[in-house]
């Protein structure tokens, strides 16, 4: 579970400083909590499906680009 949880929170990282937004921007945006994306990104907490959906359309990538699900 560690690797999956280290892609992603490097996928996310990754994606939100590509689109030039800050945790708490993404966070608004997805309506969540900063500390959500702070947590998912320091891999301090594993992803609900719904949090990773919500993150996918603030960023405007499918859920497959943040999971690297092929």
């Amino acid at each position: 579970m560690t690797g999956v949880m280290d892609d992603f929170a490097g996928r996310l990282d990754r994606i939100r400083r590509r689109l030039g937004l800050t945790q708490a921007a993404l966070a608004a945006a997805a309506k969540l909590s900063p500390g959500t994306v702070a947590f998912l990104e320091q891999r301090r907490r594993a992803p609900k499906l719904s949090t990773v959906m919500a993150l996918a359309k603030a960023l405007g990538v499918n859920v497959d680009d943040l999971t690297g699900a092929a």
